[in-house]
């Protein structure tokens, strides 16, 4: 269909050119424009013809565009005229929503896209930016562009900083009573997602840069975390616990809604970034608190998701795993140097979160051979030994002796090596006697997952269970098959992982034969792991595999009921 079927729209938009040319500030000039601009855009939302017609049409979305760029006027409106220029400019937008929902490629090429932010900022620059008729403007701007950008994201990179003000415009705006935020998230959340599709777009709004920290971070921050990743905690807050000095998040309290999900949806694919893990080191340094809990939700995500790709978990560990170095080689070290009065409770809550959050994506994410493969080329076998030496040499342990009802009525405190604490104010610190709740402090679970990690990274790799031994960690896996309320099940873990380890090994199971005569190895330890000592003749000591022991092996970390 020709331009000339569209005469009435033509009409409208000289008037519109007329208007902001002329005398943009006379007030009576906008009512018939509102009213025709009302009716074209009714037509174009039930005509589908009609609809097609014009959005096929390059002349018109040519047009447009020239309208919609002069209505971008230098002058500042008055109070009076502010309210219908904003109207017409809301309605052209929605009008050109309808038209993208039938064809997107003539809008982009004529980067429509662009015009559309430009004419929101240039509104919101202009005008009080907190109020109805500005939000529903921001709604129907997202809308437009989505629908210009659904199928193929085209970025200007030009335009990045635009973008930016565009995307934080939410920052610090209030729906009272509800009213239209539903109408928002959805549209917002979709759009940042589609954006984030563009590798150009991620990698530039993720990546550092030298620029100082106040003039770079700050409308990031308020994308990311004071906009998208709040919505998430608002939401959930229930399930975000800190208490009795841990802080974690409580996955059984989650409920979540089709937006939460889209939330997610979003910090799923920043994740996968090439240049996130830029992004979650600054974080960490400018915002603690807020690091830890992205951490809390990053690890929610990765671990609930089942069909990661080789690409996708190589942009995960590329971040997640030096966090584990960082905090093995300089931070948890420093810790432990510290006297129990040298650091503030919260850094302590800070540590365990973070560590235990990257332990627990790592442990998951070994499921995958990719992933295993990463780990082993980064030589990571060294890090998980070193981390866990340390653990092991400094965290107490901790048996909570239970009454007759089954409840817990006193408490063991020892070292690695089983002496008893005496030091009450490290057991202050260590573990809440009256509660029966361990802190902080004492970094609970870490050993059991590290574990986990090396009986995934051993499994079927004889140049593994020689490296582990040579690095002192067939000893200390040795020493957890013990019972320790810190690590729940970590004598299960270090049996499996034992298991594994010993696996046609003759040194490992040398190794464990001279342990098991000097009465460091407790039998059911080797009994569970399929082994068993046989003393020949002469007296000769020998460990075996027992007869009839299962050769169905697993690949992965099982849980077994304690004694």
């Amino acid at each position: 269909m020709s331009a000339e079927n569209f005469s009435d729209e033509f009409n409208l938009l000289d008037s519109i050119d007329a208007t902001t040319t002329n005398d943009p500030h006379r007030i009576e000039h906008y009512g018939p424009i509102v009213e025709n601009l009302n009716q074209i855009f009714q037509r174009t939302f039930n005509d589908e013809n009609h609809r097609k017609s014009m959005a096929d049409c390059q002349v018109f979305w040519e047009r447009l565009r020239g309208t919609l760029e002069g209505m971008l006027i230098p002058v500042p409106l008055n109070e009076k005229s502010s309210i219908p220029y904003t109207r017409i400019m809301r309605g052209l937008i929605l009008l050109m929503r309808n038209l993208a929902a039938e064809n997107q490629e003539i809008p982009q090429k004529l980067l429509l896209q662009n015009l559309v932010i430009r004419c929101f900022l240039h509104t919101t620059s202009e005008f009080v930016i907190d109020t109805p008729l500005i939000k529903h403007l921001y709604i129907a701007s997202l809308t437009c562009i989505y629908n210009m950008q659904q199928n193929h994201c085209t970025v200007d990179m030009s335009t990045f900083p635009a973008l930016l003000q565009f995307f934080q415009y939410p920052y610090g705006i209030e729906f009272e009573n509800g009213e239209g935020e539903e109408h928002f998230w959805l549209p917002y959340l979709f759009l940042f997602r589609i954006y984030l599709n563009n590798d150009e777009f991620s990698n530039a709004f993720f990546r550092d840069n030298e620029t100082s920290q106040d003039d770079y971070y700050c409308l990031r921050d308020r994308i990311v975390f004071d906009i998208i990743t709040t919505k998430f905690i608002r939401d959930q807050e229930d399930s975000f616990v800190v208490e009795n000095g841990r802080s974690y998040l409580d996955d059984s309290k989650l409920k979540v809604t089709s937006t939460d999900l889209s939330v997610l949806d979003c910090i799923s694919k920043s994740l996968t970034s090439a240049s996130f893990g830029k992004y979650l080191r600054g974080l960490e340094d400018r915002e603690p608190a807020n690091f830890t809990k992205l951490l809390q939700i990053l690890q929610l995500i990765t671990t609930s998701k089942e069909d990661w790709n080789k690409y996708e978990l190589t942009a995960i560990m590329s971040w997640c795993y030096p966090i584990i170095q960082r905090l093995e080689s300089n931070d948890i070290p420093a810790f432990f140097k510290k006297g129990v009065n040298d650091y503030a409770p919260t850094v302590a809550i800070q540590l365990h979160s973070t560590l235990l959050s990257c332990l627990d994506i790592i442990s998951d994410l070994c499921k995958f051979d990719h992933v295993r493969k990463f780990l082993i080329s980064y030589d990571s076998v060294k890090t998980f030994i070193s981390l866990l030496d340390i653990f092991q040499k400094n965290l107490l342990r901790i048996n909570f002796l239970k009454g007759d009802g089954g409840t817990a009525s006193d408490i063991k405190i020892t070292d690695y090596q089983g002496n008893k604490i005496e030091d009450r104010l490290l057991i202050f610190n260590r573990v809440n006697a009256n509660s029966f709740f361990i802190r902080a402090d004492n970094f609970p679970n870490c050993k059991l997952v590290i574990i986990e990690i090396l009986a995934s990274l051993v499994y079927a790799h004889p140049e593994i269970q020689d490296q582990i031994r040579e690095l002192g960690g067939l000893a200390l896996i040795l020493s957890n098959c013990v019972i320790d309320d810190n690590d729940p099940f970590i004598k299960e873990r270090s049996i499996v992982c034992l298991k594994f380890l010993l696996k046609n090994n003759a040194k490992n199971q040398e190794f464990v034969k001279i342990m098991e005569a000097q009465d460091v190895v407790q039998d059911d330890a080797l009994s569970k792991a399929g082994f068993e000592i046989s003393v020949e003749k002469g007296g000769k000591v020998r460990l075996v595999s027992k007869k009839g022991d299962s050769e169905n092996e697993i690949s992965e970390i099982i849980s077994v009921d304690e004694d």
